[in-house]
């Protein structure tokens, strides 16, 4: 916006009185030209906008909901079939297996190259390898198995399971398990628990 005045009559030996100040916009004269009813209208609708981005007006949520501890999202497909995460294959699910269950490594996402951190286990596991016959090698290029153990923090709780499945004398049941006993079996819902 300028301000924008005549020469004073004054100076050119008039007797006019001093000319009034017009203010006037540079661009298009929006305010020179007296347009009041298009100065309210632009006015609220700024004030409509800046109503419509409050927090109060936008959540479709209830009012206090972003103080519980609720999660909310979109199911895209379907809604979950099951919490299972062996089972779990649809995006609609890992929001809640994920929220359930802790994985037993985690990436450290701050450094490059992202370096595996313990989450349910004690510590990362470490590979030993070894040859065709069972024994153990120095070098990853010998080898023609790798073995790891993974220890599990102490007090972590786990649902029952096929995995942890025992017999009457509380020997585990599926922990050794031959070829032949896997045949036909796709699902952890296959074996005994």
């Amino acid at each position: 916006m300028t301000v924008c005045a005549e020469p004073s009559p004054a100076r050119l030996g008039s007797t006019h009185p001093p000319p009034a100040l017009h203010l006037a916009n540079a661009a298009s004269g929006f305010w020179h030209n007296g347009s009041m009813k298009l100065n309210r209208l632009v006015l609220l609708a700024a004030c409509s906008f800046l109503a419509a981005c409050s927090d109060h007006m936008a959540s479709p949520h209830p009012a206090g909901a972003a103080a519980e501890n609720t999660l909310y999202t979109a199911f895209t497909g379907r809604s979950p079939k099951t919490l299972d995460p062996t089972s779990s294959y649809a995006s609609d699910e890992t929001p809640f297996t994920q929220h359930i269950y802790e994985p037993p490594l985690n990436y450290h996402y701050l450094k490059r190259p992202y370096e595996l951190i313990p989450a349910s286990l004690a510590a990362v596991p470490q590979a030993v390898w070894l040859d065709a016959q069972g024994k153990v090698v120095q070098k990853a290029e010998q080898a023609a198995f790798s073995e790891y153990t993974l220890a599990v923090r102490p007090n972590v709780k786990f649902a029952p399971h096929p995995a942890f499945a025992r017999d009457a004398a509380g020997k585990h049941i599926n922990l050794a398990l031959t070829e032949n006993a896997i045949q036909g079996k796709f699902s952890p819902h296959d074996f005994a628990a």
